[in-house]
């Protein structure tokens, strides 16, 4: 789906519709309304395409700063928020939760998503006690990175789903006892969104909140009553300490093959990408990729910022023998100056194997 991928003016025509979603969205008076934008949820799992066991980690992230830049640098969309919200349970660890986390220059708002789906107990204390360890986590995490904190995605749902016949709830204060527990242990919770109710009856039928004349029409009253903060509010949140918006320093990346890819091919396609630099002040010219062992790819420009280029490893006199080969890049600007490489080094290190399938 990236520059020069099989399905990248598909995916962009997708995101052309997002940003046409979001420049339309105006207020009365013809400013623009800020928009939630939560690309590629609970990547951790396997039920979406993104999910772990379709992408690394590191595939992953390029896919997500790809979304970020194209809307904001190509399609100039500038009132979209980016939410990332992997799913749980992380049990307050920062390490797991970070670990297909895009960058700070391209999220604005941390958040999880998780459900309530064990109707074993009478009560979802226990339940509560792990959002409220993990959005512990995640708010500090916020904190740190000047970010937004929000419980992106919850409910109950499975065995605990609310019951069609809108009785018989043994879990009547759920909403209550959760708003109760953040509002005082993560008081920086900016939002909490609940899944939609949808569906007819039987099998189909799903709801996430109550309805009028329900077991939980009362608990859900009053959660809504008990605290202005808890709803749509100017004073959810505390603006006074957001950090103040830093100049990026132009830098290059190498963003496929992905860090400790695995490469059978002879043939590999490398493709670099530039931040925090005009593209119209880019050396068209000047990018390269180097490898440890002394060759010299040179990179033709896609778009967006996108490089890319050909390694033929016959050619470079390279065998696919279980080996690693380090990747660097190398992206120069009109006045000469070499972009810093990304993150330190920007290099990657892929593992070299036989195709087994050609034995």
């Amino acid at each position: 789906m990236l520059p020069g991928g099989k399905y990248s003016d598909t995916f962009n025509k997708e995101l052309d519709a997002i940003a046409a979603t979001a420049q339309q969205a105006k207020r009365g008076d013809g400013t623009l309304i800020p928009i939630i934008f939560r690309p590629l949820h609970e990547n951790n799992g396997s039920w979406f395409w993104w999910g772990a066991t379709h992408a690394s980690a590191s595939e992953y992230k390029e896919l997500y700063r790809y979304i970020v830049d194209y809307l904001r640098d190509v399609k100039d969309v500038h009132n979209l928020l980016y939410a990332y919200s992997p799913g749980g349970v992380f049990n307050g660890d920062s390490t797991d939760y970070l670990a297909t986390y895009p960058g700070d220059q391209w999220v604005d708002v941390l958040g999880y998503d998780e459900y309530d789906s064990d109707d074993s107990a009478d009560d979802s204390s226990a339940w509560i006690n792990t959002v409220v360890k993990d959005m512990k986590m995640v708010s500090d995490q916020a904190s740190q990175r000047g970010k937004i904190v929000a419980l992106t995605e919850f409910g109950r749902s499975g065995e605990r789903k609310f019951k069609e016949s809108g009785t018989g709830d043994k879990d009547t204060k759920f909403f209550s006892e959760l708003a109760e527990a953040l509002a005082e242990n993560v008081p920086s919770t900016a939002y909490m969104m609940t899944w939609a109710n949808f569906g007819g009856g039987g099998d189909n039928f799903q709801a996430y909140t109550p309805w009028k004349g329900s077991d939980g029409e009362a608990d859900f009253k009053a959660f809504a009553d008990s605290n202005k903060n808890l709803m749509a509010s100017k004073d959810n949140v505390d603006y006074s300490n957001a950090p103040a918006a830093a100049m990026q320093n132009g830098s290059a990346r190498i963003v496929t093959p992905v860090d400790g890819n695995r490469v059978t091919d002879t043939k590999v396609v490398v493709r670099v990408k530039t931040e925090g630099v005009k593209y119209s002040d880019l050396d068209l010219n000047s990018a390269i990729v180097t490898t440890d062992r002394g060759q010299n790819v040179k990179l033709k420009y896609s778009c967006n910022g996108y490089f890319t280029g050909i390694l033929d490893l016959n050619a470079a006199g390279i065998n696919l023998d279980q080996s690693k080969l380090t990747l660097t890049p190398q992206v120069k600007t009109k006045d000469g100056k070499t972009l810093a490489a990304a993150d330190g080094n920007g290099s990657v290190t892929v593992k070299l194997v036989p195709n087994q399938s050609r034995r």
